[in-house]
């Protein structure tokens, strides 16, 4: 008899310890009432870091406390790497300018076991962003991004009825697009396309023709080195397309930086003023295009649609203007990954995207909850296409010195628009001052 019992015995304590098992896999492994203090890394200072991400994750976690050091302690001539080794935090803010580079270092977790054992769902990430995050190699994620950024194309639905012409769609090309703006007649007081504050990064024709150069997956310098390749026969025929498009006249480019109260914003902008018939913007252009709807004297209400940027025909399913905002990164030597780990998913989850959905003022990378950050609009365009994870967003540029390097092709290029220069002397002057100036970058972070 007993020996008859001894399998279902022994069955049911298996069973019983399966059943365990998957209780203690679903439960939180560090819970919201526990203590713990984080030490976190990050740009910006300890104010910045707790309006972003640390009062979010306090009203959850109330008892979990911070220790913020700011990468703006490095010491001259420290390398980020040796400087957070130094340092030794539990969480990493990586930006997109170092992400990929600490993503190969070793000195970052790999999150992918904390997901799988906590069924942490991915499906509602943007793809642009996952893409960003998996650039590595495609699969392994070092980090997750509550917000990001990435530009689209807006048009004026109005101006366009009333010329006659067809709205812009998804998927055209730099070149289209430029055909379709110089369609709008400049002596009728509206300009095609007009570029402003708010369409930042592109505030000027030096950073436009690096963009369409981008879009066309083409490198503005040589792999490992700082010679500039921008004076090459595609990257001419990107300025070329650029300055034909300005001389029209059809181009309206504000690059002011003038700090303007919201009122004055709006009536400057040609798109929220409805001077204009299409503008390259992000988030901000959206603020500033909600603020219009309300009366202001002279300004009639904008009514706009959103279309997806420029795409080049050859990769028509790849977008290049995504760009990631902070990276929450788990430091692999962390004594405190389970606590890291529940700040990284919860920042990064769906329920900390719903809390945000009606205030932030970023992008939110999880895009379950887009429809709520401007009703009866929807922000697919700025969702849409994959990433090319492995193109390089400043083209083989340092990061630090990259407006600098868009600001001396931009003086050159106006050149050529005044006819003072060719195309091909413009470029090769930017070539050889922006060469110049690079060199000089480098030899300078070299020796310090």
């Amino acid at each position: 008899m007993l020996r008859r019992l001894i399998p279902a015995i022994t069955a049911l304590i298996l069973a019983a310890s399966l059943a365990s098992g998957c209780t203690e896999s679903k439960k939180e492994l560090f819970d919201k009432s526990e203590h713990a203090t984080l030490k976190v890394l990050g740009d910006g200072d300890e104010r910045s870091f707790y309006s972003t991400y640390g009062d979010d994750f306090n009203q959850e976690y109330p008892n979990v406390e911070f220790e913020f050091v700011s990468f703006q302690d490095m010491a001259s001539g420290q390398t980020t790497e040796e400087f957070i080794k130094a340092e030794s935090p539990d969480i990493v803010i990586a930006q997109r300018y170092n992400y990929p580079e600490l993503s190969r270092s070793g000195l970052l977790a790999d999150l992918s076991p904390f997901v799988k054992r906590d069924e942490y769902d991915l499906s509602t990430f943007s793809a642009p962003v996952l893409d960003l995050l998996r650039a590595t190699d495609g699969e392994t994620l070092y980090g997750l991004a509550p917000y990001f950024n990435s530009l689209a194309l807006f048009y004026n639905a109005a101006l366009f009825s009333q010329f006659g012409i067809d709205p812009p769609r998804d998927g055209i090309s730099w070149e289209q697009l430029f055909q379709l703006a110089q369609r709008f007649p400049s002596d009728a007081g509206v300009s095609g396309l007009s570029f402003d504050g708010t369409s930042r990064p592109l505030t000027s024709l030096g950073t436009l023709f690096l963009q369409v150069g981008k879009t066309k997956g083409l490198r503005a310098t040589a792999p490992e080195s700082t010679q500039p390749l921008i004076n090459s026969e595609p990257w001419q025929a990107a300025a070329n397309l650029v300055i034909d498009a300005y001389r029209s006249g059809t181009l309206a480019i504000d690059d002011s930086r003038a700090m303007l109260a919201p009122d004055d914003a709006v009536k400057k902008n040609e798109f929220a003023s409805g001077r204009s018939a299409m503008t390259i913007g992000g988030f901000a252009t959206l603020q500033l295009i909600d603020r219009s709807l309300f009366p202001l004297e002279g300004v009639n209400p904008v009514d706009y649609g959103i279309v997806a940027m420029p795409v080049d025909p050859a990769r028509p399913d790849v977008g290049s203007t995504a760009e990631l905002g902070g990276v929450l990164c788990l430091y692999a030597d962390s004594g405190k990954k389970e606590a890291a780990w529940a700040f990284i998913g919860y920042l990064g989850g769906d329920a900390h995207a719903k809390l945000k959905s009606r205030s932030s003022n970023q992008l939110l990378s999880r895009t379950s909850h887009q429809k709520e950050l401007v009703p009866g609009k929807s922000l697919e365009p700025f969702y849409s296409f994959r990433a090319d994870s492995q193109a390089d967003p400043y083209m083989g540029v340092d990061p630090r010195v990259y407006s600098s390097f868009a600001k001396i092709i931009d003086g050159k290029l106006k050149h050529a628009v005044l006819g003072e220069v060719s195309v091909e002397e413009a470029l090769d002057e930017a070539v050889l001052e922006g060469g110049a100036m690079l060199r000089d970058f480098a030899n300078k972070e070299g020796g310090s």
